[in-house]
């Protein structure tokens, strides 16, 4: 059974440009996770619209901040995992935000399964407001080969729910490719299915915030431009005859989870309850049809996001509770200083 100790040193990197509007809202879905070994970095490009005040009252529980030029984007995500030293690494970009027990999840499912180098979850998305407004719910499948034919839509490998070992990064190339403007993740991903399968976790490990202004979003016909070249120079390497088919789903049982959580001094978190109530939302949001669609599908979202909160102020509490802190402060103390 996993322990406290068998969690592995999560670094989570939040590169930031003038995102004052959802940056708290970012940072707090971080912190309010409760994970006992954890490494925030929060890579600021020289904001200023109040980025860097709302920052500040976070600092004292960043492994390291800035606010500076950067160089871009993808830029800043490599300089924050260079002053990082975890097992586990993911980034959050400063307009997205994880759903409760994130990290406990991701961290609990790596210590269980050792031979998994990466995963993700299910694709969430919310809405301007921070609400939960869509799940993918159809079965996936990810795999290197369909992956690289072209089917990176199906759905997309949603990069705030994704997670990976560092060892995986480092064999990858340690580094985004910060000559792509807009698909480096994906390529990012095109280099991790060169070493390992994919893993689907069946829960919920991140959400991407639908707000219309992204790049992504903006300048989607360049972004699917440019991966479709990524994948067009992949598809000019040599590749195995006859690939493994993908792995399936990672096992995760919400009362297992229940169980761990409650062993480590956490309470008694419901995920099973939650991913119900995101399962039916989605079931709901792909039927509106009509106006009794579209009324049930909002009574969904409703109970959903009340069901969110509740387990968030759970999470949060964990946060700041004398056991948590002293965890945290044990960890701190017993960690190598990141590398510089």
């Amino acid at each position: 059974m996993v322990s406290l100790v068998d969690l592995p040193r999560i670094s989570v990197v939040t590169p930031s440009m003038n995102q004052g509007s959802f940056l708290e809202e970012c940072i707090d879905s971080v912190l309010s996770q409760g994970y006992p070994n954890l490494e925030y970095v929060i890579m600021d490009g020289g904001s200023t619209d109040g980025s860097v005040e709302v920052i500040r009252r976070y600092e004292k529980y960043l492994t390291y901040w800035q606010t500076k030029p950067d160089g871009g984007h993808y830029a800043a995500v490599n300089a924050g995992f260079s002053r990082t030293s975890g097992e586990v690494m993911a980034w959050l970009n400063s307009d997205d935000k994880y759903p409760p027990w994130a990290l406990l999840k991701a961290g609990w499912l790596f210590a269980r399964n050792p031979q998994v180098r990466w995963l993700t979850g299910r694709p969430l998305v919310w809405n301007r407001e921070g609400e939960a407004e869509f799940v993918y719910v159809n079965p996936i499948r990810h795999s290197a080969s369909r992956y690289v034919e072209g089917a990176f839509d199906e759905p997309y490998i949603q990069q705030e729910s994704t997670f990976w070992r560092r060892d995986l990064w480092e064999q990858a190339g340690g580094r985004l490719n910060t000559d792509l403007r807009l698909a480096a993740d994906l390529e990012l991903w095109v280099r991790f299915f060169r070493h390992a399968p994919l893993y689907l976790v069946n829960s919920l490990l991140g959400g991407f915030r639908q707000h219309g202004a992204q790049r992504s979003v903006q300048l989607r016909d360049e972004y699917v431009n440019e991966s479709l070249a990524v994948l067009a120079a992949e598809r000019q390497r040599p590749r195995p005859p006859s690939p493994p088919p993908p792995p399936a789903a990672l096992a995760f049982d919400p009362s297992d989870f229940r169980e761990f959580v409650s062993s480590i001094g956490g309470g008694r978190p419901d995920p099973s309850g939650i991913e119900h109530l995101l399962l039916q939302t989605a079931l709901a949001a792909s039927a509106t049809g009509s106006a009794a669609e579209a009324a049930e599908r909002h009574r969904m979202i409703l109970k959903l996001d009340s069901a969110l909160a509740a387990e968030r102020r759970r999470s949060q509490w964990l946060y700041s509770s004398a056991a948590w802190r002293l965890g945290r402060s044990l960890y701190r103390f017993f960690r190598p200083a990141p590398s510089s």
